[in-house]
Parts: C-alpha cells; structure tokens; sequence
C-alpha cells in the first residue's frame, strides 16, 4: 500500500498536476458563472444619485431594465474561448431593447476575465472557497508590483449560502467583495451575489462622498451622512435564460 501511494505520488509530480486541476466542476464551482451561446439575463436596476442630500432625502432617482446576452462565442489567438456580450438597456417591457455597451469574457478552469473599454479585470477565480481573495486588476498597468496602492482585491464571502431576490430563493449563492470602505467622509460598498447554475442574481454600486468641510451650507454637518456627492445602483434579476 505504502508503495502504491508512492507510485501516485511520483507521478503526480512528473505529470505536473495540481489538486485543482482535478477537481470535478462542481467542486471548482464552475457553475456560479455559467457560460454558453444564447444565455440571456435581464436585471431590473434601481439608480439613486445625491447631490447636497442627506441619505434618505434623495429625490434623483430612476429605474430601468437591462439585458446582458451572450450573442458569440469564438476562440482568441492563444485558442481560448471568448464569449461575445451585448448589454442592452430599456425603461420600460413595453419599448425596444437598445443596446448600451459591449464586452467579451474568457473563462478557464482558474477564473474569469471580462475585458470591457479596454480594461481587463478579473472578476471570478476557482475555485470558489470562503475568504479566498485576489487580485482583479492584476492585468492592468496600474496594479503592478510598484502601484501596490492601486491594487484591488476581490474576495469570496458567504459561500454556499441561500439568497433572495425579487422573491425568489436562490439555494446555493457566493457574494463577491469587490470595494468596501466605510468612514466619516466617504462610503464605498461594491459587490456581487452568483447563484450557481445562474449566474450573477444581484450587483450593487454605493459610493458616497459625506460632508467632510463644517463651512459648507445647506446642512452639511459632519458625521451625519450629508452626501455631497453620491451614487447607488443596484441591479436585481429578473429573468435568465437561453435564445437556443
């Protein structure tokens, strides 16, 4: 017995495999991010911006539907297969859907890249454990070895864990941390929520600028949450499925 596990372990090392590289795709996770010709999911987005307001005084507001579908798939010049995504935008089921923007997405047995103006970010590793983090931006410039200020971490948080959206239960989820930062002067909390065999169910984007100058008119008063400048978008699932 001793020599057989030798054996193995011989030639797990002259084979050059990882542990994760065997990995059933259930194990890995692949199925938090699904990918395939035709897929469609449309999200009903709330967008809220604040300009001078105290947080629950926001009187700029506007909701509208968006539809992200994989229109291509074609393989790149290392071989790898590259999915096409038409984002389109509408305020209403009852008008046209308008496209919005494009991007492309690359995903391995190791993560996911979506390449979007020119940027490409790491946005899904596998697999997908509790607390693992790492860096989304690693392919860009500006989050070398020497910007360690600009490099941004994403990190996995409640893995496996129920969610509910727009009354729906989603049994097995994995939220995403993207940007968290809370003080006296500024609150950022970006994130994702994946359900698995889905896809991304919910995305949310608060960035809050508070009053930090006590000379400033029309109440600003420091440490009590008057947004001087502010955003938060949130977009919730609605609809998944495929064209094909």
């Amino acid at each position: 017995m001793n020599r057989l596990f030798l054996l193995c372990g011989v030639l797990f090392l002259l084979l050059g495999c990882t542990e994760e590289e065997h990995l059933k795709p259930e194990m890995l996770g692949l199925k938090y991010y699904p990918l395939q010709a035709g897929n469609f999911w449309i999200y009903q987005v709330s967008e809220i911006r604040y300009k001078d307001q105290f947080v629950n005084e926001a009187t700029d507001s506007v909701t509208y539907l968006v539809r992200e579908q994989i229109d291509t798939v074609f393989q790149d010049l290392t071989g790898e297969d590259t999915y096409k995504f038409t984002r389109s935008r509408r305020s209403t089921s009852a008008e046209d859907w308008g496209q919005d923007s494009v991007f492309v997405v690359n995903k391995s047995a190791t993560d996911v890249r979506v390449m979007q103006n020119n940027r490409r970010v790491v946005s899904f590793i596998f697999p997908v454990t509790e607390g693992k983090k790492w860096n989304a931006h690693i392919f860009n410039s500006q989050s070398s070895v020497n910007n360690p200020a600009e490099v941004t971490y994403y990190s996995f948080a409640q893995v496996g864990q129920p969610f509910r959206v727009n009354g729906i239960n989603y049994a097995n989820t994995v939220q995403v941390n993207q940007i968290k930062n809370s003080n006296a002067i500024e609150e950022q909390d970006f994130y994702e929520v994946y359900a698995y065999g889905v896809g991304r169910i919910l995305k949310q984007k608060l960035a809050y600028q508070y009053c930090s100058d006590p000379d400033r008119q029309n109440g600003c008063e420091i440490g009590n949450q008057f947004i001087i400048n502010g955003v938060k978008i949130t977009e919730k699932l609605i609809e998944h499925g495929s064209l094909k």
